[in-house]
């Protein structure tokens, strides 16, 4: 019988978490005007943010194949997407406050939210479905995108031509595809075909404290900025 947890899964978000959390502190030095590289302008580090925002959507669409293994129970789904939602609103509102012009409509955790309620009729799929709707929507955006999808309120699916400057933009199109990719490896693990990842164990560090971490990956998200921001400014004036 399969564990209820799969340790590897914790640690691989913990490692996710890991280049989030490198990728924010440069952020905020270049924001502060502490480093001298424009890390928003500079590819090496926006090629980081998108491995990392994949890695994040991945990871989640093969704990939705999991998370259902043994039918779905659409009480504790649905609350899991609740949450989810109430955090990128949350983040939403917190980008507004502070930089109003930059406001985050529709981030990492708005399209995570949105691919849980679209994964629900996809949970039964057979593979090659998946497989056929994860191409379309990774490789789709470039032939459907248009000028009509500018309008604030299509913006979640990513088709615009023209989009406003944003911290966090990660809409359907492609990334839905990267969830949808996700479910299939989760079916994949849950097959037997990697039978030994699910008696793996992280006893030697730092295993055992990124399985912590990616146990805890939502609380994280949420406080790891407001505690980096918060340091800087109060470090700020040793800087001059």
């Amino acid at each position: 019988m399969k564990p209820a947890r799969l340790p590897a899964l914790d640690v691989a978000r913990g490692v996710a978490l890991c280049g989030m959390a490198v990728f924010h502190i440069a952020w905020d030095l270049s924001a502060f005007g502490l480093i001298a590289v424009a890390v928003a302008a500079e590819p090496g580090w926006m090629l980081l943010a998108r491995l990392v925002a994949g890695s994040f959507l991945l990871l989640s669409g093969v704990s939705l194949s999991l998370a259902t293994r043994e039918g779905l129970r659409i009480g504790p789904y649905l609350a899991r997407v609740g949450r989810i939602g109430a955090a990128a609103a949350l983040v939403s509102l917190a980008s507004w406050w502070f930089e109003p012009q930059g406001v985050i409509i529709f981030g990492i955790l708005h399209c995570m939210a949105l691919a849980g309620l679209l994964a629900l009729p996809l949970l039964r799929a057979p593979d090659w479905a998946l497989a056929v709707l994860a191409g379309f929507m990774l490789l789709g955006g470039g032939v459907l995108r248009d000028a009509a999808f500018n309008a604030k309120g299509w913006l979640f699916l990513g088709l615009a031509t023209k989009v406003a400057p944003s911290a966090d933009y990660i809409p359907l199109f492609p990334w839905f595809g990267l969830v949808l990719l996700g479910m299939l490896a989760g079916r994949w693990l849950l097959g037997g075909a990697a039978g030994r990842l699910w008696h793996w164990q992280a006893r030697d560090q730092p295993g055992p404290a990124l399985a912590w971490a990616g146990r805890h990956s939502l609380a994280i998200y949420l406080l790891h900025q407001p505690i980096l921001i918060g340091l800087l400014m109060a470090l700020m004036p040793f800087f001059g």
